[in-house]
């Protein structure tokens, strides 16, 4: 659980991410993965992300850790592409454009306990880049935003 669960208390735009596989199916959270109804808001791919190293290398890593950098960008994108958009309204856009996923699925740490994937998170889904674009479009940011002199 993250810190802020300690205490009942999250920022409204904080977002808790939720590991997603690479197979499909019944497999699709990761084994390893956080989740909850209530605990996590959406999910990404966390496993076999090709990731640095030390020493100039690259692997494939799994985790939470691989998964929250991906939503991480899909609101960096956003906010590049729309920076009048608060990060209240960010989160609003990548919960509301999740792919939804209703599949019946493993639930992480089990090898035979069943869920319906939509009972993993908030959301019930994994986070897309187009429909988030596409669904930020349509609101009215709520920052100013200064032109910049070039």
């Amino acid at each position: 659980s993250g810190f802020f669960f300690f205490f009942q208390k999250r920022a409204k735009n904080w977002v808790e991410v939720g590991a997603l596989n690479y197979k499909v199916g019944e497999n699709a959270p990761a084994p390893f993965s956080y989740y909850g109804i209530k605990e996590v808001d959406l999910f990404a791919p966390g496993m076999k992300i090709y990731s640095t190293m030390p020493n100039n290398e690259y692997a494939p890593l799994q985790g939470t850790s691989m998964a929250s950098p991906v939503v991480a960008g899909v609101a960096a994108t956003i906010r590049s592409v729309f920076p009048a958009l608060s990060a209240e309204q960010v989160k609003e856009v990548l919960m509301k454009s999740v792919t939804p996923v209703t599949d019946d699925v493993k639930l992480p740490g089990s090898k035979t306990d069943k869920i319906n994937f939509s009972k993993l998170s908030v959301s019930g889904g994994v986070v897309n880049l187009d429909k988030a674009l596409n669904y930020a479009a349509s609101l009215k940011g709520k920052n100013k935003v200064k032109e910049s002199k070039a």
